[in-house]
């Protein structure tokens, strides 16, 4: 039986955390059920949006595992500050949580398996 996928991205506080809260407590019960079964259900992806090979990174990563996402929280916010920071990647830092869920956005429609 295949399984969907769940994304939440800003889960490190407000909404995303909430939700993945929520998720957590499934996921404890996934894992008793694993280790029960010897059958994983719940594979965390990590993601960083300020990084624009993350997010292609991720996207490779859904793509290999070939099943849709049937849960979708885009809920990482910018930052906004005084002073103009950049990425490493050359991205001003206050608007790559933007970019990176455009990014994101685009290329889960452009998956087949979406």
């Amino acid at each position: 039986m295949e399984h969907s996928i769940a994304l939440i991205t800003g889960t490190t506080s407000g909404l995303g955390y909430a939700a993945a809260r929520s998720l957590a407590g499934v996921q404890e019960t996934a894992a008793q059920l694993a280790a029960e079964t010897k059958t994983q259900v719940f594979t965390p992806l990590e993601l960083d949006l300020d990084s624009p090979s993350s997010v292609q990174s991720a996207l490779a990563e859904l793509g290999k595992r070939g099943r849709s996402i049937g849960f979708l929280l885009l809920n990482a916010g910018m930052v906004p500050g005084k002073k103009r920071v950049l990425t490493s990647e050359g991205i001003e830092a206050a608007q790559a949580p933007l970019i990176g869920h455009h990014q994101l956005t685009v290329g889960l429609l452009h998956s087949p398996s979406n």
